[in-house]
C-alpha cells in the first residue's frame, strides 16, 4: 500500500520529531486532553513520544521482549502493553558487565 498524505491550508501531518517534545507536553497539560484521551494524567516528559515508540522501537535495534495484555491501568480502563530492550552489544559497543545469551 502506498503512503497517502492528507493535508488542507492548515493541517500538514508528519511524523513526531524530537523537536515536537515541548509542545507535545504542552499539549497534554490540557485538562480536556487528559480527560478525553488515553494521554497519562498527570503527563509528564517521560511519557512524550511513547505512542509512536512501539513502532519505532524494532527499527532502531530495539528486541521486542514480548507484550502484556491489559498490563497498565490508564484512567481505570486497562490497556495493554509492551517490553523491548537495547543492549550496548545490540549497538557493537562494549557493556560494563557480560552477557551471556541464553541457549
Amino acid at each position: 500500500m502506498e503512503p497517502i498524505t492528507l493535508t488542507n491550508d492548515r493541517l500538514l501531518p508528519r511524523p513526531f520529531t524530537g523537536g515536537d517534545t515541548d509542545a507535545i507536553h504542552a499539549a497534554c497539560q490540557d485538562p480536556a486532553i487528559q480527560r478525553w484521551t488515553v494521554a497519562p494524567s498527570p503527563y509528564s516528559r517521560a511519557e512524550v513520544g511513547n505512542i509512536p515508540s512501539r513502532a519505532v522501537a524494532p527499527r532502531t535495534g530495539f528486541r521486542m521482549e514480548g507484550e502484556q495484555w491489559s498490563g497498565l491501568l490508564n484512567k481505570g480502563v486497562r490497556r495493554d502493553s509492551w517490553i523491548g530492550a537495547l543492549l550496548p552489544s545490540d549497538l557493537g559497543l562494549p557493556g560494563t558487565h557480560a552477557c551471556l545469551p541464553a541457549p
